[in-house]
């Protein structure tokens, strides 16, 4: 990646609040294969049901950087994973319920747009 393509995708990560994610060299095909299926489910996605990725860039072969919106944290993480290791479900059912709705309603979504294929 030329230095000047790096400068703007940092000013606009800055101004937009965007990430940018640094790909290691062992994760490059799986993450350009993230990045595709990404664009795919998030032209239709008007329920924001998965990160937008914006763009990437290549700064070398070996070398990939992802931009996608920035994911704040709630008060027990960014993740999933974060609020079960803080046992936030263990005291609000009705959270745990919502999420789990939550990703059932993602799957159906991914399975609508054929990404995962369904028997």
């Amino acid at each position: 990646m030329k230095g000047a393509k790096m400068r703007k995708l940092t000013k606009l990560q800055l101004s937009r609040q965007l990430a940018l994610k640094r790909i290691q060299p062992t994760q490059k095909n799986s993450a350009e294969n993230e990045y595709r299926i990404a664009s795919i489910l998030a032209e239709n996605d008007t329920d924001c049901h998965c990160v937008t990725y914006i763009d990437k860039a290549k700064e070398s072969e070996a070398s990939l950087w992802l931009l996608l919106r920035r994911i704040y944290p709630g008060p027990h993480g960014v993740d999933l994973q974060e609020y079960i290791k803080a046992g936030v479900f263990e005291t609000d059912a009705s959270l745990g319920r919502n999420v789990a709705l939550d990703l059932v309603k993602g799957a159906a979504y991914i399975s609508d747009c054929k990404i995962i294929k369904t028997r």
